[in-house]
């Protein structure tokens, strides 16, 4: 029997009486950490409005505080976002001469207009981008590269210092960082360690590896908390964090405004030495123009804000025996000395490995095995020793073996470089390592092929080299420990797939050196196909623009060598097209001669797909808006470039549009 009108009208309103009160409490408890009401008082407003939902299921919402578990998250594969604008890396300074340098710069570029800075604390979490629609949370994405993030809105609805209602219907996209508090670190290894589980090494890695989980009710136990540095649009940054507040948001709560470069010094000093007294870790600060007109002028790199600098602290060292040093071999033959080192903790991990880069920077260090060394975490997080802490005379210097640790093969060492290499092509550690690259994400994306699998094919000599792949049936792979048919059919079908990827994505993938996937895209474009890339002479692939001499002399001698040139005729032979004709630019195209710009979140195609297409008919994709630009291609939640091309009055379609234009 249904509930009558007026019952079900009563139940609406104290239901969102119910949900306005306990959003107010957990925004004062979680976020301003001072709570009006007891826990018992709260449990019971909690009760009552689980009791009313549950008798009145039509009225449960998806912003209600009950529903912050839901159903489990989506993999990481199954969902992403493109980040509008993109969340850049920031530069890094660790002195305060080279951030007066800073300071410096941007006066001599702004003169002669004054500079405000914004300096805040650089919390050691994982960076994320959070969507809100009329109000409510919409979505929420990793970082990812920095364009591209990994859906994990189920994951980031259980912190509860995030409202799942702002208290405006704002539209917006803001940035923060997700951690996990020192107490709650702790606890958490407690807990893993009493069930012979490995800790985590430090407070990021737990917030970061947390935020992967598939399930939302373990996510809620652990207790992350979500702190917010940046809100799009308004004049200055400061009052961005401001407008954040306004909207129920916590804020990383230490920061100052000032003219004055001595006051930021001062801070950076200050936060330096007080660290510890924070409930969470944090690596620096961060130095920021406050202006945003300002920011704008002086605009980006290719990899981080001309108007913002994260001044870094110093690391922390720890002294400890230099046991021995390792060889490891990478994937282009570069064989890296490891260092062996009696295990130490040090900021929340045990350290027992750390790179040491060259036998070159070994001796100017005077690294020997047997001394005692220090250790410190480069950026608090990648271990590296940075010198001896004792009289290293008493014990033998290194000497760099004569042959590869894996193959016995001789070593080399080529003019003008510090790295020695193993000149096998076949050495098991490379191929190991070429296999892992050419499956990865960014190369011929084989989803189901990770390191472990591939450990696995070579150890049980399944595959000798990337190619073999391509021969692998059902019966190779029914005997592997992990796999069941659905996995080995779905693994075939990808691999399969993977065959059809961007000719420019199939170069990068095969590892050359020094051929990104910017330079192979560039060499794709100039050359038309690989046997048209493998018959240039080195002197035509310098005259490429953007790619110079190392390039150029890397890839000739690739594919001259007897190892490139058997490459390529077994990618002829496995099936792959060797020619980017299909996918060269029409002269004549829809998009011929046209610059034009992607905003916001594409449904049916990645942003590396949009640009193919547009690329493919003739059009030049550019990363901003301007008056040259022609036409805008807006997807979900587009960002500034939308506005701006709304201001400037140039033509924008949506992505039905788009796809009718290119085809479907």
């Amino acid at each position: 029997m249904s509930e009558s009108p007026d019952r079900e009208r009563t139940a609406q309103v104290r239901i969102e009486q119910l949900r306005e009160q306990i959003r107010r409490h957990d925004h004062h408890y979680y976020v301003l950490d001072t709570p009006l009401i007891s826990d018992q008082e709260y449990d019971a407003l909690y009760h009552e409005l689980e009791a009313l939902e549950s008798g009145f299921p039509n009225l449960v919402t998806a912003d209600s505080p009950t529903q912050r578990i839901g159903e489990k998250a989506l993999k990481a594969s199954d969902a992403t976002i493109t980040h509008e604008p993109p969340l850049y890396s920031l530069g890094n300074t660790y002195s305060e001469a080279e951030l007066r340098q800073f300071a410096e710069r941007l006066h001599k570029q702004l003169a002669p207009e004054p500079v405000t800075y914004v300096a805040e604390l650089k919390l050691d979490g994982a960076s994320v981008s959070v969507a809100y629609a009329a109000g409510s949370l919409s979505w929420a994405a990793t970082r990812g590269d920095g364009r591209t993030g990994d859906v994990i809105t189920a994951a980031v609805r259980t912190i509860r210092t995030l409202p799942l209602r702002l208290t405006e219907p704002a539209t917006v996209v803001v940035r923060g960082e997700v951690v996990m508090a020192r107490e709650d670190f702790h606890r958490l290894n407690e807990t893993r360690r009493s069930e012979d589980e490995q800790p985590f090494a430090n407070p990021r890695n737990a917030a970061s590896g947390t935020l992967k989980l598939l399930d939302p009710q373990s996510v809620a136990r652990r207790r992350l908390q979500l702190l917010f540095y940046n809100l799009t649009g308004g004049d200055t940054h400061w009052e961005g964090l401001q407008r954040l507040e306004q909207l129920g948001l916590p804020v990383i709560p230490v920061r100052i405004r000032t003219d004055d470069l001595e006051e930021v010094i001062e801070f950076c000093r200050r936060w330096e030495t007080e660290r510890d007294t924070l409930p969470w870790e944090i690596d620096g600060v961060v130095v920021k123009v406050d202006s945003c007109a300002q920011q704008e002028r002086l605009g980006f790199t290719s990899k981080a804000p001309r108007w913002a600098i994260a001044y870094k602290f110093k690391a922390e060292q720890a002294r400890t025996r230099l046991l021995g040093i390792s060889l490891q071999v990478g994937r282009t033959g570069v064989v890296t000395p490891v260092a062996e080192l009696e295990p130490v903790f040090l900021m929340g991990s045990t350290i027992a490995r750390a790179t040491l880069h060259n036998q070159e920077e070994i001796g100017r260090r005077d690294l020997r095995p047997g001394c005692l060394v220090f250790v410190e975490k480069g950026g608090d997080v990648i271990p590296k020793v940075t010198g001896p802490a004792e009289d290293t005379a008493v014990y033998p210097p290194f000497e760099m073996p004569a042959v590869c640790p894996v193959c016995d093969t001789s070593l080399v060492r080529e003019e003008e470089e510090v790295a020695w290499r193993c000149p096998n092509y076949d050495c098991p550690a490379q191929v190991r390592e070429r296999i892992r690259h050419f499956v990865s994400r960014g190369a011929m994306d084989l989803e189901g092929l990770g390191e472990v699998l591939v450990d696995k094919l070579v150890a049980n000599n399944l595959v000798r080299d990337y190619l073999d792949i391509y021969s692998l049936q059902a019966s190779d792979l029914s005997g592997l420990e992990g796999l069941g048919d659905v996995s080995i059919a779905n693994l075939l079908q990808a691999i399969d797939d993977s065959r059809r990827r961007p000719l420019h994505r199939l170069l990068f993938a095969l590892g050359i050196r020094y051929v990104g996937i910017t330079a192979a895209r560039t060499l794709v474009g100039a050359c038309g196909g690989l046997r048209e890339l493998a018959q240039a002479s080195e002197a035509e692939l310098i005259a490429i623009p953007d790619i110079g001499p190392r390039t150029a002399a890397s890839v000739h001698a690739f594919f001259a060598s007897p190892d490139g040139a058997r490459v390529l005729e077994r990618l002829d032979a496995t099936g792959f097209s060797l020619s980017a004709v299909e996918s060269a630019p029409t002269a004549g195209g829809p998009f011929a001669n046209q610059r034009i710009v992607l905003t916001g979140t594409l449904r049916e195609l990645s942003r590396e797909q949009a640009r193919e297409e547009i690329e493919r008919r003739g059009g030049i994709v550019a990363g901003s808006v301007s008056r040259k630009t022609d036409l805008v291609v807006c997807g979900v939640d587009p960002g500034g470039k939308y506005r701006r091309a709304l201001e400037l009055g140039i033509r924008i379609i949506n992505e039905e549009e788009f796809l009718a234009v290119i085809g479907g």
